[in-house]
C-alpha cells in the first residue's frame, strides 16, 4: 500500500511507512579486470534464491552524536573497502554458453538503500517476520548479486544475497569483514600542516646516521615518520609500509638540457619498504634509516624506471595501482612521502612578491595517508611539512615526536630580526 511515495505496514501499534530516501550502486574502492567466475559443483545444487539478513541495533547511547547521516557514510566506505575483497559481490549473475549461472565480476556494484520508517523499534511483531520483515526491514534484491539496506529508528543493517554465491557462513564471514573495515573508516582521516627546523632536521640527521655513514635528511625524517606510525598501530596489525615518491626526470634525461625535464605528466615511482611492528617499535632510528636508504636505492636508477615503463606496457589495459597504495585485508598501516623540493615558493612571484606560504591539500575522500614536504619560503633551511592521516596517528606523531614536528603558525613564516 503506497502513499504520498511512502510504504505503509502494519505493527503492533498500529500502521507505519517505510520510505526510501535514495539507492545507489556502491563499488569496490579499486578497480580489477573483468573476469567470469564460474560457480562451484556445490554452489550449482542451489537452485536460485534470495536469502536475506538483518541487524537491528539500538542507536548507541556512547555516541549521543552519531547521525543517521554519520552512520551512512560509514556503512558506504567501509563497504566500497571489502568489496575489494568480496569483489564478486559487486557483479552480476550470468549465463555462460553452456547455459550455465557464472557470476561477471565487472564490478558494477551493490545497491545501498537508505531507507526511513516511522515506527519504534520496539513496538514492531518481531515474532511474525512474513508480516514485518519482508519488503520491509530487508531490501529486494536488484540485478546484481547482493542488496543492502539501511534504515533509521535505531539502526537495521539488511542485506539480500543470491544463495547460489555463498551459504550463511559465507554472509558471516562478508558481514564479519564488513564491519571490520568500519573501524578503519570510521577513524577519520585528519589534515595538518607543521613546521619543521633546520636545527631540528639536522638533530635528526645525527641520530640517524650510524657506521659512519650520513643519512639525509628525506631519509632521517621518513625513518622517524616510519615509526611513529608503527607505534600507533592496533593490536591485529604485525606489519607497516612506507613509500617515498621518486622523480623520475633526473634518471631518464640524457643531461641537464634533456627535453624530459619540461615534461608535465607523470615521472614518478614509489618504491617502499615494509618492516614488522615489533621491529620499528625497538629497533633504534639509525636502523629505520638504513632500511629507507636500501629500498630508495633500488629506484634511483635509469633501469628501474625504464623497467617500469615496460612493465606497464606490458599490462596494460588491466587497471593496475602501486603495490604501497593498497591495503589488503590483512595489511598493516601504510604512509606514502613526497618531497617536492622542485616547487619552489621563490619561483612563484606573479608581480607583487613571493607567498609565504605553499602547501598542499588532498580532500577526505582521498583515502592515502599522504606527507608532502616542501621547503620554507624563507629559504633558511626549514620545511614546511603537510600531513594527512587517521585521527589516532596524528595523535602519535604530535605526542611521540618530541615536539618534532610542531603545528605550523605565522610566526614559523616571519622572518626574524637578527
Amino acid at each position: 500500500m503506497a502513499t504520498n511515495g511512502s510504504l505503509l505496514y502494519e505493527s503492533s501499534t498500529g500502521y507505519f511507512s517505510v520510505h526510501v530516501k535514495s539507492r545507489e550502486l556502491v563499488t569496490a574502492e579499486l578497480p580489477f579486470p573483468e573476469i567470469w567466475l564460474p560457480l562451484s559443483n556445490l554452489d550449482l545444487l542451489l537452485p536460485p534464491m534470495d536469502c536475506s539478513i538483518y541487524s537491528i541495533y539500538r542507536k548507541p547511547s556512547s555516541k549521543p552524536d552519531l547521525s543517521f547521516g554519520s552512520a551512512v557514510e560509514i556503512l558506504k566506505k567501509s563497504l566500497a573497502k571489502v568489496l575489494v575483497h568480496y569483489y564478486p559481490l559487486a557483479g552480476e549473475m550470468v549465463a555462460n554458453s553452456s547455459g550455465e549461472p557464472e557470476i561477471l565480476c565487472n564490478n558494477r556494484g551493490v545497491e545501498f538503500i537508505e531507507a526511513h520508517a516511522d515506527i519504534d523499534i520496539s513496538g514492531h511483531k518481531l515474532h511474525d517476520p512474513d508480516g514485518t520483515v519482508q519488503g520491509k526491514l530487508v531490501p529486494p534484491k536488484g540485478r546484481g548479486v547482493m542488496s543492502v539496506q539501511l534504515m533509521c529508528e535505531g539502526f537495521v543493517v539488511a542485506g539480500t544475497l543470491d544463495h547460489r554465491i555463498g551459504d550463511a557462513y559465507s554472509v558471516g564471514m562478508f558481514m564479519a569483514a564488513w564491519a571490520e573495515h568500519k573501524s578503519t573508516s570510521s577513524d577519520q582521516f585528519i589534515s595538518r600542516i607543521y613546521h619543521l627546523s633546520a636545527s631540528a632536521l639536522n638533530q635528526l640527521q645525527d641520530l640517524s646516521s650510524t657506521d659512519g655513514t650520513r643519512r639525509t635528511k628525506l631519509e632521517a625524517f621518513s625513518a622517524l615518520l616510519w615509526k611513529l606510525l608503527a607505534n600507533a598501530s592496533g593490536d591485529a596489525e604485525s606489519s607497516c609500509r612506507l613509500g617515498i615518491i621518486v622523480d623520475g626526470r633526473s634518471r631518464l634525461s640524457e643531461g641537464p638540457r634533456s627535453a624530459l625535464y619540461g615534461y608535465f605528466g607523470n615521472v614518478v615511482s614509489i618504491p617502499f619498504g615494509e618492516a614488522t611492528i615489533d621491529d620499528l617499535k625497538s629497533k633504534p632510528l639509525g636502523w629505520a634509516a638504513k632500511n629507507v636508504n636500501e629500498f630508495l636505492g633500488f629506484a634511483t636508477n635509469r633501469e628501474h624506471f625504464q623497467g617500469l615503463i615496460d612493465y606497464v606496457e606490458g599490462q596494460r589495459p588491466n587497471p593496475m595501482i602501486t603495490r604501497v597504495c593498497y591495503r589488503g585485508a590483512d595489511d598493516g598501516p601504510a604512509i606514502v612521502v613526497s618531497h617536492a623540493r622542485v616547487l619552489d615558493p621563490c619561483k612563484m612571484d606573479f608581480g607583487w612578491g613571493l607567498a609565504f606560504l605553499t602547501s598542499v591539500h588532498c580532500p577526505s575522500e582521498w583515502d592515502n595517508r599522504y606527507v608532502l614536504l616542501l621547503p620554507s619560503p624563507l629559504g633558511n633551511g626549514d620545511w614546511v611539512v603537510y600531513m594527512q592521516v587517521f585521527r589516532h596517528q596524528l595523535h602519535e606523531i604530535e605526542m611521540g615526536g618530541g615536539g618534532i614536528p610542531q603545528p605550523l603558525t605565522f610566526q614559523h613564516l616571519t622572518p626574524q630580526e637578527v
